[in-house]
């Protein structure tokens, strides 16, 4: 029971900002174990954000409800992903060589590229879920399914 306690607690925290008070002592079969808590996560942050987009929804315009509601998605998993595309974007869009687009990759540091990029990317997807408010009568639906 404690094993499924633990890689519950590191998928928790791997993947999202939920206060979690664990130490699992991270390690490889522990890694593995958690990637089966994956989808629970991915419903937790789709719920919070659904019900952060069904609120501010029913309060606000599409636009500012859409940009609260990615600042929600975004604060709960600490923008993981966004650092990726952005590295990715610093890396691919830099036109060096394979070793150096690794090497830029993998610096802590974000270039222009990495920064255009996710501005263009948090746009395009408050664009979508402005969308979303404004021309379905169950939003909350797709963006359950969002993460």
């Amino acid at each position: 029971m404690r094993e499924r306690r633990d890689a519950a607690a590191a998928a928790f925290q791997f993947l999202s900002r939920f206060p979690v008070k664990s130490d699992p002592g991270f390690s490889p079969e522990l890694l593995r174990r958690s990637v089966l808590f994956y989808p629970v996560v991915g419903a937790a942050i789709g719920l919070c954000v659904a019900a952060g987009a069904a609120l501010t929804g029913w309060i606000l315009p599409a636009w500012p409800a859409a940009v609260i509601t990615l600042i929600l998605w975004v604060g709960l998993t600490g923008g993981l992903h966004l650092d990726g595309w952005m590295d990715s974007a610093d890396g691919l869009l830099s036109y060096r060589p394979r070793e150096r687009i690794l090497e830029i990759m993998k610096d802590s540091r974000v270039g222009a590229m990495g920064v255009l990029a996710c501005v263009l990317l948090l746009l395009l997807k408050a664009s979508l879920v402005a969308a979303l408010i404004e021309g379905y009568a169950y939003y909350e639906l797709p963006l359950l399914l969002l993460p």
